[in-house]
């Protein structure tokens, strides 16, 4: 209750919020960080579009955020678009001030056809699903793989977003040019680079690194330098 600003941080597609594991106990202690869930995973309803899930969680949050916090909002591959779209929406849902966005590793925020995909980009996309939740699941990996297809039509409009921010880009987005695009388009945000991929941005020794740039970014006077963790075996 001490604590004056309030990580909220969403997960990616494949809906696991457990993905964050590895970091939330490496982020300073003046943060509250609040993880985001999809309780509509594996079932055939709920928010099919980009704005409906920025609705969706702004609403929920209502009850959750102190109206005298600070707000930073965060997300992970396809829940940092989100995260986005809520930051181009939050002073006119919410009395708290958004401070801070942190955005790990997205795609571009325009409208993709996955049915125009490499099929081995969406091969490799199921599989890292299958092996999530197992080989025995693929009927239920495919199935939510379905609701991949009307999120990314979703990306029409590109928020409106002048603040401060975090952008990590992984190996993958540098390659592809994503990471130029995020530096065009949002010049503001600060950019650091993770060396690693973009299913393993949370494992392996770069965590510390990762989560240090994160303090900095939530908590810059409280601990300039950042705190120093031990290595992530």
């Amino acid at each position: 209750d001490n604590n004056r600003t309030t990580l909220i941080l969403i997960h990616g597609f494949w809906g696991l919020g457990s993905v964050f594991a590895g970091l939330v106990p490496m982020l300073d202690d003046a943060l509250n960080v609040l993880i985001v869930h999809d309780p509509f995973f594996g079932r055939p309803q709920g928010p099919q579009t980009v704005y409906d899930w920025a609705v969706f969680y702004l609403t929920a949050l209502k009850e959750h955020v102190p109206s005298d916090h600070c707000v930073i909002l965060g997300g992970y591959s396809s829940g940092a678009l989100i995260a986005l779209k809520m930051a181009s929406m939050w002073c006119a849902w919410h009395a708290a001030s958004l401070k801070s966005i942190i955005l790990l590793d997205p795609g571009i925020y325009e409208v993709t056809d996955i049915s125009k995909l490499d099929p081995t980009a969406i091969d490799d996309e199921l599989q890292h699903g299958l092996q999530l939740f197992g080989h025995d699941q693929r009927a239920y990996v495919q199935q939510h793989f379905t609701k991949l297809g009307p999120l990314m039509l979703s990306l029409r409009e590109q928020p409106k977003y002048c603040g401060r921010g975090l952008y990590v880009s992984t190996n993958d987005t540098l390659k592809s040019g994503v990471s130029q695009w995020w530096a065009n388009n949002y010049p503001l945000l600060q950019v650091h680079h993770a060396s690693t991929t973009h299913h393993t941005l949370f494992e392996g020794n770069g965590l510390g690194e990762l989560s240090k740039a994160i303090n900095q970014q939530c908590v810059p006077n409280l601990h300039p330098l950042g705190r120093n963790f031990p290595a992530v075996a």
